[in-house]
């Protein structure tokens, strides 16, 4: 009797292991592997290998919304044509079509996601051991029957869980469990009493150990999540400084040179193209990790940032006696007033502001 029990334990935590209320959609013609995913703060969209996430928040009347409303476009990554699109419509309008009236795509999944357990997966039609096309919000759906409470079987808070590992933790664990019962009931024929006590011990111990490998796995899922966080915010920053770079040297530099050439004016072509020069210079040196001090001073000055007394120039005019001046610089100057063009206001090369 004792025995029985503890299997029944044990086949229970193998099963709450795994059990992750899934709802399956079909679609015709669908060729990938999807699911959405959502718990208090996030929301998880995968496609195949492809994998993007984003914070969501319910709105005054209580339905889930994204925390930014670009972040309905990521609908994209599931990659349903127009006629999925249309077929997930109608699976859905069967049971309250008008409470996701006038909502984006994106967050109707979402919310449907979070009344049915935190998770929809969406597969070809064909597929082996899909559900019908039934409505899981449906009463008549058996699934219905049992009322799961929002946030209790969801996906793990902070996105920490895969349903590939937690399978996989889940069936080694049932696995050796199941052996490990079934060579202590070989045993305990000879010594009942003794062995009844062995395997009791054994089966705590085998599912503490269970337990505390996925809690570390858990962990360590969270931590390469934060690192994929911190490399996107990386990026971000790098993406948004070059399209501060290259905005302002496309106005302020490259299309003026465009119409000057278009004119003729040879002047403020020559001018302009020393000011490119400059620029590219200190563009690609920063670029291929090769920037010397004065590269900064011209990409800030690009930018339109503000320099700091630090950052300020040297500077190099008419009185600087000539064996100071870098053979660089010399040449420029001496360029410039072969053909009599003016020195270009804010002009620094080399860590000198040219006067």
């Amino acid at each position: 009797m004792k025995l029985g029990i503890i299997i029944g334990l044990t086949l229970f935590s193998a099963t709450t292991v795994v059990a992750q209320n899934d709802h399956v959609r079909k679609l015709k013609d669908y060729p990938y592997n999807a699911s959405i995913r959502v718990n208090e703060k996030y929301c998880v969209i995968s496609c195949n290998i492809n994998t993007d996430s984003f914070s969501i928040a319910k709105d005054a009347k209580n339905m889930w919304r994204a925390k930014n409303n670009v972040d309905v476009g990521k609908v994209n990554l599931l990659q349903f044509t127009t006629t999925q699109q249309q077929d997930l419509k109608v699976q859905y309008d069967t049971v309250d079509a008008k409470k996701y009236a006038g909502m984006p795509l994106l967050e109707q999944l979402i919310n449907r996601a979070a009344d049915k357990g935190g998770n929809i997966k969406f597969v070809n039609e064909k597929e082996s051991g899909a559900t019908a096309n039934v409505d899981p919000t449906s009463e008549a759906n058996p699934e219905n029957q049992t009322t799961v409470e929002y946030g209790s079987d969801l996906l793990p808070k902070e996105k920490k869980n895969s349903d590939v590992l937690l399978w996989s933790l889940a069936g080694i664990t049932a696995l050796l469990t199941g052996l490990l019962i079934r060579e202590k009931m070989k045993s305990s024929s000879k010594n009942p009493s003794t062995e009844n006590s062995s395997i009791n011990t054994s089966i705590s111990h085998d599912i503490t150990n269970a337990n505390q490998q996925i809690v570390q796995l858990q962990a360590t899922n969270h931590g390469l999540l934060e690192q994929l966080r911190d490399l996107q915010q990386q990026l971000k920053e790098v993406r948004d400084a070059d399209a501060a770079y290259f905005e302002n040297a496309l106005l302020n530099l490259v299309n003026p040179a465009k119409a000057a050439l278009n004119k003729q004016q040879k002047s403020e072509a020559l001018s302009l193209a020393m000011q490119i020069l400059v620029q590219y210079i200190a563009i690609t040196h920063t670029k291929t990790e090769r920037r010397q001090g004065s590269d900064d001073y011209n990409v800030k000055q690009m930018k339109g940032e503000q320099l700091s007394a630090q950052e300020k120039q040297n500077s190099i005019s008419a009185s600087t006696p000539a064996d100071a001046i870098p053979n660089e610089i010399k040449t420029i100057i001496q360029i410039l007033k072969d053909n009599q063009v003016a020195i270009p206001q804010g002009l620094a090369y080399m860590g000198y502001q040219i006067q």
